[in-house]
């Protein structure tokens, strides 16, 4: 009976360790800042600013803030960056290669490439041919695939992950020459700003979006938490809007 409620007592203690480890520790800071700004803080006096794994780290956010303080930030971000699949031979920390034409990328979220090899931001309802690519390749030249055939961005996503590996991710100057030598207009390729990350650099899991209020804000890159509404979430807002944050403070050892 003694061994057994000992085997209990670590069992739960070990439970509570991990639950600590996974989880972080947060810092409500009630100062109105711009993101951006809110970021700088957080890795200056923290870690950076919060992450949310699940429903009990959004509950913890909730419970740190007073009555009657509707929005705040937390490092979820949108940004641009390239479409992966699972067949993708993408390298994590891989160089970043980018040729935006002068004035871009403007207020739109897929990305197309010109006859001068000059990327643009695009509307994802335009129907426009696009590149496609092969992953693994050996040689450069069958590694990616024009597809004459006018689609929105995301059909044409979904027709080159079913055919091939992906829409085309360029890597470097090269790769942007070869497409360039095949473009006579604008032609979709996998640049998205459709994508979400977190500050410090992880893939978010969860994400409760209010879509209401979504709907209502219109779009935004930066997300924050409503805690003054009766149904916890996450809505969009813009990075003009001065808002309190959440930081965190130690090291995500559990990536999700």
């Amino acid at each position: 009976m003694a061994r057994r409620v000992f085997a209990v007592f670590v069992l739960s203690g070990l439970c509570q360790f991990v639950d600590s480890l996974y989880h972080h520790q947060y810092h409500f800071v009630n100062e109105s800042k711009e993101w951006s700004e809110a970021q700088q803080y957080c890795r200056a006096t923290h870690t950076d600013l919060a992450t949310v794994n699940d429903e009990h780290d959004l509950a913890q956010l909730a419970s740190l803030v007073d009555y009657g303080v509707p929005y705040v930030y937390i490092g979820l971000y949108r940004s641009w960056g390239w479409s992966l699949s699972e067949d993708d031979d993408y390298k994590e920390g891989e160089p970043a290669f980018w040729n935006w034409a002068s004035g871009e990328p403007m207020n739109h979220f897929c990305g197309s490439i010109s006859s001068t090899g000059e990327w643009y931001a695009t509307d994802c309802n335009v129907r426009m041919s696009f590149f496609c690519y092969d992953g693994f390749a050996a040689d450069i030249s069958e590694r990616f695939t024009f597809v004459d055939l006018p689609l929105d961005w995301l059909s044409a996503q979904a027709h080159c992950r079913n055919m091939h590996t992906d829409l085309a991710r360029v890597r470097n100057q090269l790769e942007n020459a070869l497409l360039q030598s095949k473009v006579g207009s604008l032609v979709w390729f996998g640049l998205t700003r459709m994508s979400w990350m977190w500050s410090d650099g992880s893939e978010p899991t969860f994400v409760p979006w209010e879509p209401l209020k979504v709907q209502d804000a219109g779009l935004g890159d930066y997300a924050a938490i409503d805690v003054d509404s009766s149904h916890l979430g996450m809505i969009e807002r813009s990075s003009a809007e001065k808002r309190p944050f959440f930081c965190y403070s130690g090291k995500q050892l559990f990536m999700p």
